[in-house]
């Protein structure tokens, strides 16, 4: 229905009473109760809830898709109806609040870049005694820490990001760094916490999680180091993280999260890939892709235990299973979600050989939420 085109997601988050008054912003999810979870980007005219983000439930779309979430409605067909019959529709163009001023596109900085800059930036910092007996109570060594390269977040953003300036270091459209209202360059500050590195198989780094002390009210433990929305800054991303073990590349285990990726690589000698969150898999296929050349045969699935009782971790877990078996270990194809109904008896559409990348999942005593958890009580 090409009339569905003239909505906007503005013109139905003002119809719920959601807020508005940025070009992107984040708001409780109705299905999965997630606390700000929900992104709202009317500049984009799509959202998505970063927990449970699911097309088939409308949790992620578009305009009539979030009227769809809030209002309990099925057929797109219905809601369309019911949003165009509503009175609001009838207010004059005048009357009518205005969305706001679409922002520049979002730029980030290349990787090469962000890389030079982050590891400047960990040689200006260092690591808190309290954080690096933090990180050996997970179970890592002293060197280990080291090679790892974890940081205290700095208590001088402003010292910091001018350091960094005067070494020539690129913190424009680096994430983490902008101008603050006066014009000044500065960093994130979040209060303490662990800078925690999130690499690619070449050991770049392209972005940060930080590991707060105190946690935000109803926010999570883990957050990205990230500017978006600001002078100068720019978005993280969904980053992959990746930790080379000593048994080489043919089985990864695959788990969430870049600190319990590391333990789990020093305490088991596996390479490990992280997500940031289990629902974060947009730059999965390219880690595969990356490892199938080196020799990736299988990934073993190490999500918390609470999987088997949490339905939004399932669906992506399912989603993750969907991909592997949509993954040619030949030739490295990766068919996209949108032409999976389109294989044949299972065989890749460009080599003709079979598709699947073997895959298990990890299991535990459930005493322990993580596999590093376990691990490090059985090191114990």
């Amino acid at each position: 229905m090409s009339e569905h085109q003239t909505i906007t997601l503005f013109d139905v988050a003002l119809r719920l009473g959601l807020p508005a008054d940025k070009n992107s912003l984040y708001v409780d999810c109705p299905n999965c109760n997630g606390k700000r979870k929900l992104n709202l980007n009317y500049g984009k005219n799509v959202f998505r809830c970063n927990k449970c983000g699911d097309k088939e439930i409308h949790t992620q779309g578009g305009p009539l898709d979030l009227y769809m979430l809030f209002m309990g409605i099925s057929d797109i067909r219905d809601a369309y109806r019911a949003f165009s019959g509503d009175a609001y529709t009838q207010e004059t163009p005048d009357s009518k609040p205005q969305p706001p001023q679409p922002v520049e596109e979002e730029k980030l900085a290349p990787l090469a870049v962000r890389d030079a800059t982050y590891r400047a930036l960990l040689s200006l910092t260092n690591l808190h005694k309290r954080h690096a007996g933090d990180l050996m109570a997970r179970g890592l060594s002293e060197e280990q820490i080291r090679k790892f390269a974890y940081r205290s977040m700095p208590s001088d953003p402003k010292a910091i990001a001018l350091k960094l300036l005067r070494m020539g270091c690129t913190i424009e459209n680096v994430p983490g760094f902008y101008k603050d209202k006066d014009g000044s360059w500065t960093m994130l500050y979040t209060g303490s916490g662990i800078l925690i590195p999130q690499r690619n198989s070449k050991g770049q780094i392209q972005g940060f999680q930080i590991r707060l002390d105190r946690k935000l009210a109803d926010g999570p433990r883990y957050i990205s180091l990230s500017s978006r929305d600001k002078e100068g800054g720019a978005p993280a991303h969904a980053y992959v993280h990746f930790r080379r073990g000593a048994r080489g590349v043919s089985e990864v285990i695959l788990t969430e999260g870049a600190l319990k990726a590391d333990v789990i690589c020093a305490l088991s000698g596996y390479s490990v890939l992280s997500v940031p969150g289990v629902n974060s898999q947009k730059y999965l296929p390219t880690a595969f892709k990356t490892l199938l050349p080196k020799g990736l045969r299988k990934i073993r699935i190490a999500y918390d235990m609470d999987a088997d009782t949490n339905e939004h971790v399932q669906a992506a877990k399912d989603k993750l299973v969907s991909t592997l078996n949509a993954t040619c270990t030949h030739c490295s194809l990766i068919v996209r979600a949108d032409k999976r109904d389109q294989i044949k008896d299972g065989m890749c559409p460009r080599c003709g050989r079979r598709l699947g990348l073997s895959h298990s999942t990890m299991k535990w005593d459930p005493t322990y939420k993580g596999l590093d958890d376990y691990l490090n009580a059985m090191k114990r």
